[in-house]
């Protein structure tokens, strides 16, 4: 690449080795799960040999769904570390070394002149997504750690979107003044249009969606110096002019109570606990440490399950997770009960007891779920007053 009259050069990075080493770690502990689901409903019924365990073949396309989609987020996460774009900002233009996913092969390089841009979308993308454990201080939700990104609409032969992550926001200003200095319309918005992690949306898909959107998606703005500072401004208006004022919009987002990776870790802590307390539960009457009906157990041990269960989703707590933990928990208990179903022990006592009580719990399950939703709003209205008292 030519380098006179540069203004800055950016290249993008390869990932750092420990980077390497949590995403081996995740994904290998989230395949586990996936092959689990595919190989243990065959395994039970190899094992067991019971017409009743066909129910949890329900649990191998869900298996298979994991695996596909670890695979996909793998190969894409290797070729971005294997296909690293070029960009220098100069005095005239934008020249670029750029690879795009859709053509994988050759990158395109190019040289655009200020003339011939559009407009450039200045907005914030997703360059690292994990989830915190559900115990945490964010209560299991994914966290996202967002960097500045713009996206180039120039035209060429025909128009055409490039986009142009940054690692800082120093970079991101340093780019903006040189823009609009060139008197390049500038806009913002919040949406986001680039997650590493995410659905995959290629450029011309981003363009499409620009460009039929204009109205609704992008809030023009005038560059002032920092963009660290300008930033949580430009978000505040976009979202008071797009979101608060529109009633679709805002209905939308209330209607989002469910989200796999939200509810994923709270359903997989259920199962563990719910199977491991029943089999501690059997250990303990066998050996004659307390004695009581295995029933009355179950009972008590799904009314704290389920506090605590209701509890962590304490930021969306739905009647829709009663419905789920009722579910979550009858499969667990039958999926107990039918791999002793044959021991005419005390094993097998415990494990019908414990499965009649999650049966009967369904007609329960209202209570856990009143007394943590009224102390979430005592909590929430009690945050809400001292907000407002200062």
């Amino acid at each position: 690449m030519n380098h006179s009259g540069v203004i800055h050069n950016h290249q993008l990075k390869k990932e750092e080795p420990f980077w390497w080493v949590f995403y081996f770690l995740a994904m290998a502990f989230v395949m586990v799960v996936g092959l689990a689901l595919i190989i243990i409903p065959i395994l039970l019924f190899v094992l067991f040999k019971s017409p009743w365990l066909f129910i949890f073949f329900i649990f191998i396309p869900f298996g298979l769904w994991i695996v596909k989609e670890l695979y996909k987020i793998a190969k894409n996460l290797i070729w971005q570390n294997n296909h690293l774009s070029h960009f220098i900002l100069k005095q005239e233009g934008i020249q670029f070394t750029y690879w795009e996913e859709e053509k994988p092969k050759q990158p395109s390089e190019g040289m655009i002149p200020f003339s011939s841009i559009q407009y450039v979308v200045a907005s914030f993308y997703v360059h690292r997504q994990m989830m915190e454990r559900a115990g945490g201080t964010s209560g299991g939700r994914i966290i996202r750690e967002m960097k500045p990104v713009l996206f180039i609409v120039f035209n060429e032969s025909t128009r055409r979107l490039i986009k142009i992550p940054f690692y800082n926001q120093s970079e991101m200003t340093v780019w903006l003044k040189h823009l609009q200095e060139n008197e390049v319309k500038l806009s913002y918005t919040d949406v986001i249009l680039l997650n590493r992690y995410g659905k995959k949306m290629n450029d011309e898909e981003r363009l499409e969606l620009l460009e039929s959107n204009k109205e609704e998606l992008l809030l023009p703005f005038t560059f002032e110096s920092q963009w660290a500072s300008q930033a949580p401004k430009l978000s505040k208006e976009w979202n008071e002019k797009f979101i608060k004022n529109n009633p679709e919009a805002n209905e939308k987002k209330k209607k989002r109570i469910f989200s796999f990776g939200h509810w994923f870790p709270r359903a997989l802590n259920n199962y563990i606990f719910l199977v491991c307390g029943i089999v501690l539960a059997m250990l303990a009457i066998e050996k004659g440490f307390f004695h009581i009906n295995s029933t009355i157990l179950g009972l008590i041990y799904l009314f704290l399950l389920a506090f605590m269960y209701f509890y962590s989703f304490k930021e969306r707590l739905h009647w829709l997770y009663m419905i789920l933990f009722s579910v979550e928990s009858v499969f667990a208990c039958f999926l107990v009960y039918i791999t002793h179903l044959d021991e005419k022990n005390i094993a097998e006592e415990v494990a019908s007891g414990v499965f009649l009580a999650s049966l009967l719990f369904i007609a329960l399950v209202w209570l856990p779920y009143t007394i943590i939703k009224r102390i979430i709003n005592r909590k929430n209205n009690a945050s809400a007053e001292r907000n407002l008292s200062n």
